[in-house]
């Protein structure tokens, strides 16, 4: 706890700066200016502080849980994967515009009480990218081993199935799928899933390699994420629609996304600038969350046993 709080608090001061910025700033992009704009920067601060941690920061908690016990029950990965998504959906439907709920998963149809679709489907919407990030993190503590095993990898894919059953088939709003090339319909989403595995890895190797106080190793991943850019924008170009017809106009989903408003969008140079601003952004706050929630000691277990067999040596007399 006395590395998390004052870390929670930066992160706070940091979202509340974010919050303020972004219902003022004319070159903010309008979806995000509406998600901010809804409260004040000091509530709004604390709530996406919030969310930012259950979103970036619990993959590195649970792959701490898992890496910690020896012999994890079967089941352990899929059922820390369900505990994220629904805590992120009832965090989301309680306290995000309802407005940008439904940009994302569209209008209830299903007859069922407004607040239960819609974080039925924010499950469905969020899980694929928490089960991907669990295994990113649980990679970056446990090694390969820890991640190449059928209860995680099948959990990994239900998350995926469940993904493309809510975003693609069972769509309630096309504001996701006309991003997505031919609608969803496409072996290119595969893009997506490699995006959020870099990005994953981005954030808790890092992380995990400050939680061990290995600072060389730390920041040469740093310079690595940071080369890593270009990789990220290539497979979210390839995993996104480059032709999005709509309004009367026709731009890309990275322009959609990273533009201010139809009328002025960004293109060239600039629109990777931005990418590159939000994606770093990103990384940096992701190795924030995890780092905190990395209690010390937690490094990856071949870590640890070479300080032991070290400190073996040194006890052993002459």
């Amino acid at each position: 706890m006395r590395r998390f709080i004052p870390w929670f608090a930066g992160v706070v001061v940091i979202c509340s700066l974010a919050v303020w910025v972004g219902q003022r700033h004319p070159g903010v992009p309008y979806n995000v200016r509406e998600a901010l704009g809804h409260t004040d920067w000091l509530r709004g601060g604390f709530f996406w502080a919030i969310v930012l941690y259950t979103a970036l920061g619990s993959p590195m908690a649970v792959a701490r849980l898992l890496v910690s016990v020896d012999g994890v029950p079967v089941g352990s990965f899929l059922s820390f994967t369900t505990i994220q998504s629904v805590f992120l959906a009832v965090l989301l439907v309680s306290g995000a515009p309802v407005e940008s709920i439904h940009d994302l998963v569209g209008s209830p149809t299903l007859g069922w009480p407004h607040c239960v679709e819609l974080a039925c489907r924010l499950v469905g919407l969020v899980a694929a990218p928490f089960a991907i990030l669990n295994s990113a993190a649980l990679l970056a503590l446990g090694g390969s081993n820890r991640v190449l095993h059928w209860d995680i990898l099948g959990a990994i894919a239900l998350a995926l199935t469940a993904w493309y059953g809510v975003v693609v088939l069972g769509a309630n709003t096309d504001n996701i799928t006309e991003l997505l090339p031919n609608q969803g319909h496409s072996m290119r989403l595969g893009a997506l899933a490699l995006w959020f595995f870099l990005m994953g890895i981005g954030s808790s190797f890092p992380a995990a390699l400050a939680g061990s106080g290995r600072w060389a190793r730390f920041f040469f991943f740093l310079v690595i994420v940071a080369a890593a850019v270009p990789a990220a924008w290539w497979l979210l170009q390839w995993g996104t629609e480059s032709r999005v017809f709509k309004y009367g106009r026709t731009f890309s989903a990275f322009q959609f996304l990273l533009s201010s408003g139809r009328e002025r969008l960004v293109e060239g140079r600039m629109l990777f600038l931005r990418y590159a601003l939000v994606h770093l952004g990103a990384a940096i706050l992701g190795m924030i969350c995890q780092f905190s929630v990395l209690a010390p000691g937690c490094e990856r277990p071949s870590h640890r046993a070479d300080a032991t067999n070290q400190g073996r040596v040194r006890k052993m007399p002459d």
